[in-house]
């Protein structure tokens, strides 16, 4: 077999800086998230110093970075990632001998998507028509799900527009992908229904751990119980999983507008408090075709065998390239 080889592509305030890369990397980190901002870390030697004067990063220069893999699996296979465009936010220098780590995001630069508080009211308006609003400019909205929720009242209080975009998000059972110019937000439900992308069994991994909570049982059911401070309504809900036996629940007070808001709510809850119950991480040979939000299958673990959502994936290129993936089981049926 043709010796492997992975490398990363990288231009630096538009311009190429590949081959300066390849000179002085020690390592690169691409990590690849869902529900907070990608990040690239490349850390270089520095004997010269130049990235230390010369080339010195300044807050908010732009990067973007592509992962090249070549007779990776099999003679003439080769691959790659589009790691997307990123803003440096970090820069970090050690010695001797001398380093520079330059931390990047994927966050947008319009600083008044975060970073502007801003004190305003929402009404009838669903989730997707909110997020459009507070994107910045530039930005699309990728929506996925079969359910768009109705916001019939909100406040957006001190928060910048990123924030609570995440907030609300995460209140109705979504989750949050930045990809490039564009914002990708889907159900946690939607996601974790979609089909198998590939299998892992466990003697292709190099390395793996298992954390199953064997202690508590899973919640069978979510009330949400909200007193509204106007009208002093009492809103309440309870939503039990499908099929569940038991009678365990989970109390939220969780600001809520409607019984419909509260159902929704109550169901986002109860996901969000069992989708913790087993998870795992591997880090296995760097593998181009892996990423958060897939659905991936686990084979060769006994009872832990079956469907898994991956959250984050960091890929790591420096002496080889690795992959490693952080996941938790799919629930079904909510």
């Amino acid at each position: 077999m043709l010796a492997r080889r992975a490398y990363v592509q990288a231009t630096y305030q538009g311009v190429d800086i590949t081959d300066n890369l390849a000179e002085d990397v020690i390592s690169i980190s691409y990590t690849d998230a869902l529900d907070e901002a990608d990040k690239l870390d490349i850390t270089v030697k520095d004997e010269y110093k130049k990235w230390l004067l010369k080339w010195k990063p300044q807050r908010t220069d732009t990067l973007t970075a592509q992962i090249m893999t070549f007779n990776w699996a099999d003679d003439g296979d080769s691959g790659f990632i589009d790691c997307g465009i990123f803003i440096v936010d970090q820069v970090k220098y050690a010695g001797r001998p001398t380093t520079a780590t330059i931390g990047a995001v994927s966050m947008p630069a319009d600083q008044n998507f975060a970073g502007a508080p801003k004190n305003r009211t929402w009404e009838q308006v669903t989730l997707s028509e909110l997020a459009s609003s507070l994107l910045p400019a530039g930005y699309t909205l990728d929506f996925r799900s079969d359910d768009d929720p109705l916001i019939e009242y909100v406040e957006q209080k001190d928060t910048d527009d990123c924030a609570f975009l995440f907030d609300q998000a995460k209140k109705y059972g979504f989750r949050i992908k930045l990809i490039k110019n564009r914002v990708m937000l889907a159900s946690a439900q939607w996601l974790e229904a979609q089909g198998v992308s590939f299998v892992i069994t466990e003697d292709k991994l190099f390395s793996w751990s298992l954390d199953a909570e064997l202690s508590r049982t899973l919640y069978d059911g979510c009330t949400v119980k909200y007193q509204h401070p106007k009208t002093e309504e009492e809103i309440e809900h309870t939503f039990m999983a499908p099929g569940a036996q038991g009678s365990k629940l989970y109390e939220s007070t969780q600001a809520v507008s409607s019984v419909a808001d509260a159902e929704r709510v109550a169901k986002a809850e109860l996901r969000e408090q069992n989708q913790g119950e087993t998870t795992l991480s591997f880090t296995l040979m760097g593998n181009t075709g892996i990423f958060a939000g897939q659905v991936c299958s686990l084979s060769g673990f006994g009872d832990f065998d079956g469907r898994y959502h991956i959250d984050q994936a960091v890929h790591k290129v420096g002496n080889g390239y690795t992959t490693d993936i952080s996941l938790h089981r799919c629930l079904e049926g909510y």
